[in-house]
């Protein structure tokens, strides 16, 4: 019977312990799946400072916690963060749902920040002035225009209150969404802000429900407060999101293009039909033809001038998104139009629908240029080459301008503009609204010294006050069914672009 139970004991243990063993086993592999690494985190820095994560691990597994801190020298302030995480928040605490590349900024110490750096109108302009000379005794005169914003070199303020004539243009460029969008969310929060960079200067963004909110926040909200303290003590600094040489590749979306035969090469003018070919975006749906039918049919001047004054009168307060997948079907059905983008792509298929052919000409400013090529804030315009009583004219779709003795093979274009590429339509290259950016900077960033010379073209203004008038009319009586389909073929062959170094001859491209 002892004997029966000693066995009986070790049975029992060694049960025990395979269970132990096996429980071990799972839990441990069940760990392992848990911490197995799924997303980086990646943080660069602008600027003298240190960067402390914490934990710092190579990879980190969905939901996991990872703390940022950045640590700026002597003489330098931490400014902002940017990249996949915008803010001021040091350190940063962060839960990883994604592969993160964050950028810290350090800035140098100074302040000289004047009142003249304030821009927006003139009342809630004053409150600014008053809290920076009661809390950092700045004084100087006053400036009050958000049009004088640009033409500064050093860092500054913008405010705008609901109401104030903030441009939606503006608004899309300096704050990332739409005038509407921007006082909606100012209304519902009272105040809205944001440290960013614009044109490579530091600058201190503000929407305001009201004046007041504006006082009230300075001393009751600690980020406000540390908002006008980092802009104050800022120094400028040369943005720099990306290495000029390094992302001189650019790879296409898959769409096969129709006519586009690559970088500062013209296409094949002598088949005048394949420039009167839709594709996704350039479509000439049932609503794009209701539309054409206001247009007369001459194929000349008085064709492009109703065309652009009818595109006049869509709306301009809202920008697409994905705006280089945005149809022109959409564009005039919805309606809604967001700067030259959609100008190009409703003018090009209005103009085909008339049975003029039309080509896209995609742009870079020549300052742009010049200043780097930098991708963040991509300086650029699109125009459109139409073909009428026997010559090819060059249109500024966005403007309303006609440019007379137009030469196709001078890339040299009005207002200081370079044409990189001419196509079918903005994604006749395989750009998209992602990689659009990356395909002007492969163009231009190792053609930094241009002499852009003026090509003087003879102008004539398209925009006709009663003509406007008149095509609203016919066009706010039509009854179109809204176009709401987005799509891009992506089912042809990849191609890529390397930034070149060769010497071009704006002015002598072969046609």
């Amino acid at each position: 019977m002892y004997k029966h139970n000693f066995y009986k004991k070790i049975y029992i243990f060694i049960l025990l312990v395979f269970l132990i063993f096996s429980l071990t086993g799972c839990f441990t592999e069940k760990s392992s799946e848990n911490f197995i690494g799924e997303y980086s985190v990646e943080v660069k820095k602008i600027g003298e400072g240190e960067i402390i994560k914490s934990p710092d691990k190579e990879y980190y597994a969905k939901n996991d916690k990872v703390k940022i801190a950045a640590i700026p020298n002597s003489n330098y302030l931490f400014y902002a963060w940017d990249g996949d995480w915008v803010g001021l928040n040091n350190p940063l605490e962060l839960a990883v749902n994604d592969n993160l590349n964050i950028l810290a900024y350090f800035t140098e110490k100074d302040d000289s920040l004047e009142i003249r750096d304030v821009y927006g109108d003139e009342e809630p302009t004053i409150v600014v002035r008053d809290i920076l000379r009661n809390n950092y005794g700045i004084t100087s005169t006053l400036g009050f225009s958000f049009n004088y914003f640009s033409e500064r070199n050093n860092k500054g303020i913008l405010i705008h209150i609901i109401g104030d004539r903030l441009s939606y243009e503006l608004s899309n460029e300096l704050y990332g969404m739409s005038l509407r969008e921007l006082d909606n969310i100012t209304e519902e929060n009272g105040l809205y802000f944001k440290l960013t960079f614009v044109d490579k200067k530091p600058v201190l963004l503000i929407s305001a429900k009201n004046i007041k909110i504006v006082k009230e926040e300075y001393s009751n909200n600690p980020l406000f407060r540390e908002a006008f303290d980092r802009i104050v003590q800022t120094k400028y600094v040369k943005y720099v999101n990306d290495n000029p040489t390094e992302n001189i590749v650019w790879e296409s979306s898959g769409h096969t293009p129709k006519v586009f035969k690559g970088l500062f090469t013209n296409p094949d003018y002598s088949n005048l039909s394949s420039f009167l070919e839709e594709d996704e975006v350039v479509n000439i749906t049932p609503q794009v033809e209701k539309v054409a039918e206001l247009i007369n049919d001459e194929k000349n001047i008085s064709t492009l001038k109703e065309i652009y004054n009818l595109l006049r009168t869509i709306p301009t307060d809202e920008r697409p998104s994905k705006i280089f997948e945005v149809s022109a079907s959409k564009i005039l059905s919805t309606p809604i139009i967001g700067g030259c983008t959609t100008y190009a792509t409703a003018f090009a298929a209005l103009a085909r629908a008339k049975g003029i052919p039309t080509v896209i000409v995609d742009c870079a400013k020549l300052e742009w240029i010049e200043d780097g090529c930098y991708l963040y804030s991509v300086a650029g315009h699109f125009f459109v080459e139409v073909f009428i009583e026997g010559e090819w004219f060059l249109v500024d779709s966005t403007n309303g301008k006609l440019y007379l003795d137009y030469d196709r093979g001078n890339w040299f274009l009005p207002n200081e503009y370079i044409a990189f590429y001419k196509a079918l339509s903005v994604i006749d290259t395989g750009a998209t609204e992602e990689t659009h950016n990356l395909l002007q900077r492969v163009a231009f960033v190792k053609r930094k010294n241009i002499d852009y010379i003026d090509p003087n073209y003879k102008e004539v203004d398209l925009y006709d006050e009663a003509l406007r008038n008149d095509m609203k009319n016919k066009y706010n009586n039509l009854e179109l069914e809204e176009d709401n389909f987005y799509r891009l073929d992506t089912s042809g062959s990849v191609f890529k672009i390397e930034a070149s170094s060769e010497q071009i001859d704006y002015q002598n491209i072969p046609y």
